[in-house]
């Protein structure tokens, strides 16, 4: 990991060798008013995620109103052809505390500080948190410290589970690598289950599959011996489609007797996520094929795309609880993507 010193070092000589460099400018926009079609284009164009889509931040500015703000910003550089775009974010505040939701997406050849330094002084000092479990933003906590009066209060290191597309030339290269059991599961799976379909449902109709996605979580979790809310997960996996209905992706391995095995998840440019899921204790490898058949949809929308399948932190990893689904993510080649969660006080000079 590089240094502090090492990071401002090279924003100095690239500004001694390109000479004067253009100034950015931030443009502070109302969410509600804001070009949506501009903003989400911008967003799936530089791989952000489904966080920081319009349809995601109006309800959690609604659900926060009384307490909290949405501030989206617009970062500008002058060029030829006058201003153009190069970065954007999207920042709950309330109180001094600021919490970027998602990410800062900047274009390509952009320097991610220098422009985080602009973000922040348009900001406004206080305390800030940057990043969040799924992101596929690598650690930041280095280039945020190199940044003249930010000061980094506390790091919290995750892995991000992700199936990279790009890893692989085609779907049958991609299915020769997974796991043998994996695919002798699949196999028998289709071989036994009688009349073993896959339903999915996006958009607004995923909502009809909510009651089996949470009887089938219920089920998993008493495996496990862990507390689970039924009233509420149903709340929330409602409010997660109907906020976020056309990147909404549900699925059902159901057979003649009814749903073995549940997919509960969101697709934005081109990344799909595995929000959750949960399955019957004698499914018969109807989980595993739910979910090498979500794998293979996502590959083939997109095939430099990606499937996130989760996260997990170091510090606070138990092998007796934990190791079992990671093991299961490994064996669908899933390979850790180290990222963080950074707190830091901002203080403008």
């Amino acid at each position: 990991m590089r240094d502090v010193d090492a990071i401002r070092e090279e924003q100095r000589d690239a500004r001694d060798e390109g000479g004067a460099v253009a100034q950015v400018s931030v443009v502070e926009r109302r969410l509600w008013n804001v070009d949506r079609r501009e903003w989400d284009r911008f967003a799936e164009q530089h791989r952000a995620s489904y966080r920081l889509s319009t349809s995601h931040l109006r309800p959690w500015a609604l659900k926060r109103a009384l307490r909290a703000r949405v501030r989206l910003f617009e970062v500008y550089r002058e060029g030829p052809g006058g201003a153009e775009r190069v970065a954007q974010c999207a920042v709950g505040s309330s109180s001094g505390r600021h919490v970027f939701l998602d990410r800062l997406v900047v274009a390509d050849d952009e320097p991610w500080s220098e422009i985080m330094g602009s973000v922040l002084q348009a900001l406004g000092a206080g305390s800030c948190q940057y990043g969040w479990v799924l992101s596929m933003d690598p650690p930041r906590e280095e280039e945020l410290r190199a940044i003249p009066g930010v000061r980094v209060t506390d790091v919290r290191e995750l892995l991000v589970d992700r199936i990279d597309f790009s890893d692989w030339p085609n779907w049958d290269e991609y299915w020769r690598a997974i796991s043998t059991n994996v695919r002798r599961n699949v196999k028998k799976a289709t071989g036994e289950i009688d009349g073993l379909r896959l339903e999915v449902r996006t958009g607004r109709s995923a909502l009809r599959q909510v009651p089996a996605i949470v009887r089938l979580r219920a089920a998993m979790y008493r495996r496990k011996n862990l507390p689970f809310r039924p009233a509420s997960a149903t709340v929330s996996a409602v409010a997660n489609i109907l906020s976020c209905s056309q990147y909404a992706l549900t699925a059902l391995a159901t057979s003649t007797a009814g749903p073995l095995a549940a997919f509960n998840g969101m697709t934005f440019a081109g990344d799909t996520y595995y929000a959750e899921g949960g399955s019957e204790s004698s499914n018969h490898g109807a989980s595993w094929y739910l979910m090498t058949q979500m794998v293979e949809r996502a590959y083939t929308a997109h095939p430099s795309g990606s499937f996130i399948m989760g996260y997990m932190e170091p510090s606070l990893h138990d092998e007796e609880v934990g190791g079992g689904l990671l093991r299961s993510r490994r064996s669908l080649r899933a390979r850790s993507h180290p990222g963080s969660i950074v707190t830091f006080q901002w203080s403008p000079r």
